[in-house]
C-alpha cells in the first residue's frame, strides 16, 4: 500500500517532466489508499492523502488534460508547447494514448473524483518501459505523485513483466529528478543533445527502477 505524506513532497511534486519525445528514444479499474493522520512534537501534523488510479478516458477526464497541456509551467518541459485549442489537446492525448490504453491512468483522491493528473508507462524505441506523469498544481505537496509513480510502475512489472521502468528528465527539472530519486530510480545514463522540444536542443537525464530493486526496496 503506498502512502506518503504532504512533508514527503515539500521539494516537489512530480512537476511535469517529459512524455515520449519522438526526437529521442521514445516514441473503472481503481486503487485506493488509506488515509491517516500523524502528529510529530514540535512539527505541524503530517497528512497523508488517498490516492486512486483509474484508466483513463479522454472524454472524462479532458478538462484537467487540457488544462495541463495549456499550463506553460507545466509543459516547460514537453516537446510540444502549451497548446491553444481543444483540438491540439486531441490530438496530443490521441497520440499519447493510443497503442498504450492499458498502460494510461487518470489521477484522483478519493472521496474525491476530480482528475488531478495522469501517469503512464510505454515502451520507447529501445523496448523499455518508460514512466511520465503530469500534476495540476492543486494536486501537488500532498504525496499523491509518488503514489501514482509506484502503482504505474507496480502495474507495469506485474502486467507487462517489464525487467525495469526508465524515466527520462531534462537535466533542468530537478523537482522531477528529486521525486525519482527518492523512489528508488537510479541514473544510468546522461545524454548531451538528444533531443529537441519547443526550448530547443536539450540534454537528457535516464533514471531506472529495476524489477529486483522495486522488490527488494517495497517488499512486493
Amino acid at each position: 500500500m503506498w502512502s506518503f505524506s504532504d512533508r514527503d513532497d515539500e521539494h516537489g511534486d512530480g512537476s511535469c517532466f517529459p512524455e515520449p519525445r519522438p526526437q529521442s528514444r521514445r516514441p473503472g479499474d481503481e486503487s485506493h489508499r488509506e488515509e491517516r493522520h500523524e502528529y510529530h512534537p514540535a512539527s505541524r501534523p503530517v497528512r497523508v492523502a488517498l490516492m486512486a488510479l483509474r484508466l483513463l478516458n479522454i472524454e472524462r477526464d479532458f478538462g484537467t488534460l487540457h488544462r495541463l497541456l495549456a499550463d506553460a509551467d507545466c509543459v516547460r518541459y514537453l516537446v510540444d508547447p502549451p497548446v491553444t485549442s481543444e483540438h491540439e489537446t486531441r490530438v496530443i492525448l490521441q497520440r499519447w494514448t493510443t497503442g498504450w490504453e492499458d498502460t494510461s491512468w487518470s489521477i484522483f483522491s478519493p472521496p474525491g473524483t476530480e482528475t488531478l493528473g495522469r501517469v503512464s508507462t510505454f515502451q520507447n524505441d529501445d523496448g523499455d518501459w518508460e514512466v511520465g506523469i503530469m500534476m495540476l498544481q492543486e494536486g501537488r505537496g500532498r504525496g499523491l505523485a509518488r503514489s501514482a509513480v509506484l502503482e504505474a510502475a507496480e502495474k507495469t512489472f506485474e502486467s507487462k513483466q517489464a525487467p525495469r521502468i526508465v524515466a527520462d528528465i531534462d537535466p533542468e527539472n530537478l523537482s522531477s529528478i528529486a521525486l525519482f530519486q527518492r523512489l528508488g530510480f537510479q541514473e544510468f545514463a546522461f545524454l548531451k543533445q538528444s533531443c529537441t522540444t519547443h526550448l530547443g536542443v536539450r540534454d537528457s537525464r535516464l533514471l531506472e527502477l529495476t524489477r529486483e530493486n522495486f522488490a527488494s526496496r517495497y517488499g512486493r
